[in-house]
């Protein structure tokens, strides 16, 4: 027999259980799933822009917060982008239901008894698959927005925790700031965590009005009063009692771990896009070979995205009689190398123009120049600034007059370290 209408009434009515909020999630996926879909690029232009000012402290909180941030843009955009196909489907089923209000009609489907039986025991009536699939758009949607919430509270937090070492660095300075931060942040969530752990453990065995179930109890009002906590949150108290805590936590932490990997993944490639193919047999491009034509060495193909601290030229081809030779300020190799080697900072000239030249003398040390093999004794840095990247640096101008027609190789110096040992950027030109 044909299977019941799920309308509620009339022919154009929508099923008795529709999710009330279906209008409202289209509306909002539809428009939210385009501005997602940009949001990554945003926030890699100026993760990549923040990440070249910082110094090596800070470079780690930025990177902390750059993860969560784009696992959340992530997570949103895979979100509303399965919520419109979801719905999708469902519109598809219920248009279906209206050109067909009889429901299946098994007996002219070409299919033994077995096989009916299976499919109907599988798939319900009409009306069941109809609710079904209204609920899982519903579910995915409201899923995704309380991951993002999540993961949004956790960069407030760093980023809090950073400001907070910030302001007392201001006051004296803090060695390894970043690690006080994130310390800091650890420390802000130990609380949170041991008492949730005790209550769900010893919980049932306290007192209501002792000393111990009092304490617990004000420290998880506490930070269930900011949000804090996954089942701080309504949604999340819903979806985790009916899908089950262990199954949500589970799913969770696959969603955190498969958008973070992606996220690293993307920041490499991002970094390195020429790696991406089957490449294998090709030797790596190193910066300090001199072997490669890097992009990041020309500014004519440099672009205006992802500029990191590299040298740079102008071209791969020099016409005129001066080279330009721009080295961009890295605070997280500068700084250090400065504070450690450059007496300027530790026994101040006597007036202000003094200070300025022995700070641009310690400066011009780090970025020693080598053309073709031979020292260049006075480079002649000025303080200028790298114009695409609106940032500081050094700048030189050789001139090349005297250097015959063909290939050249410009060495520019910089500070060694444990992930750099090399220390130089080796340019090739030609006349």
């Amino acid at each position: 027999m044909p299977e019941p209408s799920p309308r509620s009434s009339g022919p154009d009515a929508l099923p008795q259980h529709t999710t009330p909020t279906w209008e409202v999630e289209l509306l909002i996926s539809g428009v939210a799933v385009f501005a997602m879909l940009q949001l990554p690029g945003w926030l890699d232009a100026h993760y990549f822009d923040l990440h070249a000012r910082l110094g090596a402290d800070w470079r780690p909180i930025l990177q902390t917060a750059f993860l969560y941030l784009r696992a959340t843009a992530m997570i949103l955009a895979a979100t509303f982008v399965l919520h419109l196909l979801l719905r999708a489907a469902w519109i598809a089923l219920v248009g279906l239901d209206s050109v067909y209000p009889e429901g299946v009609d098994w007996p002219r489907l070409r299919v033994g008894p077995l096989t009916r039986s299976l499919l109907h025991a599988r798939n319900g009536s009409f009306a069941d698959a109809i609710e079904r699939a209204d609920n899982r758009a519903t579910l995915v949607f409201a899923s995704g927005v309380l991951l993002a919430q999540v993961t949004l509270k956790f960069v407030l937090l760093i980023v809090l925790a950073a400001a907070v070492v910030l302001a007392a660095g201001m006051i004296h300075p803090i060695p390894a700031a970043g690690v006080w931060a994130m310390l800091a942040f650890t420390a802000f969530l130990l609380p949170f965590v041991l008492a949730w752990a005790f209550d769900r453990r010893w919980g049932a065995r306290l007192r209501p009005d002792g000393r111990i179930a009092r304490t617990l109890t004000a420290i998880l009002r506490g930070y269930l009063r900011i949000g804090f906590g996954f089942s701080g949150s309504p949604g999340a108290l819903m979806i985790s009692s009916h899908v089950g805590h262990r199954q949500t936590v589970l799913v969770t932490g696959i969603v955190f771990l498969l958008t973070t990997f992606m996220t690293v993944q993307q920041i490499d490639l991002g970094a390195h896009p020429e790696q991406v193919g089957a490449f294998g047999l090709l030797p790596a491009a190193r910066r300090d070979a001199g072997d490669a034509l890097l992009a990041e060495h020309y500014d004519d193909q440099r672009g205006d995205a992802r500029l990191g601290t590299a040298p740079w030229i102008a071209s791969p081809v020099v016409e005129g009689p001066w080279l330009r030779v721009t080295v961009p300020i890295d605070p997280a190799a500068d700084d250090p190398a400065l504070h450690h080697g450059c007496l300027a900072l530790a026994h101040p000239a006597p007036d202000a123009a003094a200070q300025r030249r022995a700070k641009l003398a310690c400066l011009a040390r780090l970025h020693p120049l080598q053309l073709d093999g031979k020292a260049v004794a006075d480079p002649g840095y000025v303080i200028g600034s790298d114009a695409k990247a609106r940032r500081p640096a050094l700048v030189a101008m050789l001139d090349v007059r005297a250097l015959p027609a063909g290939r050249h190789l410009l060495r520019v110096g910089r500070p060694t370290s444990e992930d750099d040992p090399a220390g130089a950027d080796v340019i090739a030109f030609w006349r």
